[in-house]
């Protein structure tokens, strides 16, 4: 099962109505999903930040996409703002 079955496996359809983020020059992007985990509420997903080999103190490299979820009624924050 490739990284965009299981999404869909969990969340369903992204939400192709919602802003999507593209960071091309950075190689990643942020997909949205309405209603997930629970109702009232939006998850944003990064696609492609794994790519991005991360180096911890230690020397320790590692690879993650981030998700969050955050009330609906906070939505027009947008992901970006809520990070920081």
């Amino acid at each position: 099962m490739g990284l965009v079955e299981h999404l869909r496996s969990h969340f369903g359809e992204d939400d192709g109505d919602a802003a999507a983020w593209s960071f091309a020059d950075a190689g990643f992007g942020i997909v949205t999903y309405n209603d997930q985990p629970v109702r009232g509420a939006v998850t944003y997903l990064t696609m492609g930040l794994s790519h991005h080999i991360l180096t911890q103190d230690s020397g320790k490299s590692i690879c993650q996409e981030l998700l969050m979820s955050v009330r609906a009624d906070q939505k027009g924050i947008g992901p970006e703002r809520s990070l920081s």
